[in-house]
C-alpha cells in the first residue's frame, strides 16, 4: 500500500515532510525580498539592519527631525539606492510583509501535512511544497 515506503510509517513521512518544510521555509525567508524593483537581503543579521533603520526613521520623523541626508541601502545586486524616511518605513513594511507570508505559507503547508490520513499516503508522498512562497 505504501508503493515503496513500507518501511515508514504515516508520522514518520508526516515528520519528513515537516523537517523539509522547515528547511525551505528557512530558504525562503534568506533568499531575500524584492522592494521597488531591487531585491533585498533577508538574513537575520539584515532583517534586524532593516528594523533598526525603519524605527530610527520613523523616530526621527515623529520627533520633526530629519533622517541623514543621502542615505542609501544596498541591494543584493549591490546597488546603493537612495531613500528617504518615508521610504526606510516603506522597506521594513516590505520585509516584514514578506516574512509573515513565508510564515503563513508554511504554516497552510503544515496544516495540510497533518490532515493526511493513512489512506492518503501515497498523495502525502506527492504533496509538493514548493507552492505558494512569496518571489
Amino acid at each position: 500500500m505504501n508503493s515503496g515506503y513500507d518501511d515508514i510509517t504515516l508520522d514518520e513521512l508526516k515528520q519528513f515532510n515537516l523537517d523539509i518544510l522547515a528547511e525551505i521555509r528557512q530558504e525562503k525567508l534568506n533568499a531575500g525580498f524584492p522592494f521597488n524593483g531591487h531585491m533585498y537581503d533577508s538574513i537575520d543579521r539584515e532583517r534586524m539592519n532593516i528594523i533598526g533603520a525603519s524605527t530610527l526613521a520613523l523616530a526621527l520623523m515623529m520627533q520633526g527631525k530629519d533622517f541623514p541626508a543621502n542615505f542609501t541601502w544596498r541591494t543584493q545586486e549591490n546597488v546603493n539606492v537612495p531613500y528617504t524616511a518615508q521610504q526606510v518605513i516603506q522597506l521594513g513594511t516590505a520585509m516584514f510583509t514578506f516574512i509573515s507570508t513565508c510564515y503563513q505559507v508554511s504554516w497552510a503547508h503544515k496544516a495540510n501535512i497533518n490532515a493526511f490520513t493513512e489512506d492518503q499516503f501515497v498523495d502525502l508522498q506527492n504533496y509538493d511544497l514548493t507552492t505558494g512562497w512569496p518571489t
